[in-house]
């Protein structure tokens, strides 16, 4: 229960140049007070791009302090194909009562930039600092195989002159 207020307010303006004073007296009443905004319309101005705002609902005040979620997606498009550029600012903005046209004191906004990453083009190849073995070149394989055989054939023959 609001406490019990009793007696009068005077104001007195003196003012002019002569230094008028003026006077006036009213008894203090006291109102019930009454509560107020207990539930606000939400208001989003970009539910769907370009369009005009978006009443999502309405939050309710509750003793609990229970936060109201509304959700909704938003595909935004990304800029054409030229890297290292970013579209302009997406602003969002949503807010508590009023028309809904016309954002009210009570709002809440981000903005948010989308961009096209720059692409590191690939290095060059560099020249190996070891110098050329023939590669896959065949000649090198065969060389190769031929001192094989020929050491094998070697081996062969001299396994053979000893038994004998």
């Amino acid at each position: 229960m609001p406490p019990t207020y009793q007696g009068t307010h005077q104001a007195t303006v003196t003012g002019g140049p002569d230094g008028t004073t003026s006077s006036n007296a009213a008894d203090v009443v006291w109102n019930d007070p009454t509560e107020i905004d207990k539930t606000l319309a939400v208001y989003d101005n970009k539910v769907t791009e370009g369009a005009a705002p978006v009443h999502l609902g309405d939050a309710v005040w509750n003793a609990a302090g229970t936060p109201i979620t509304f959700t909704y997606e938003l595909t935004l498009p990304v800029p054409a194909n030229t890297e290292g550029t970013c579209a302009p600012p997406f602003e969002n903005l949503a807010w508590l009562g009023g028309d809904g046209v016309t954002p009210t004191d009570l709002q809440s906004g981000a903005t948010a930039v989308i961009c096209v990453p720059a692409v590191i083009p690939p290095e060059p190849p560099q020249e190996s600092p070891l110098p050329d073995t023939g590669g896959p070149d065949g000649q090198l394989l065969l060389w190769g195989l031929g001192m094989l055989l020929s050491g094998a054939a070697i081996v062969l023959m001299s396994a053979r002159r000893r038994r004998s």
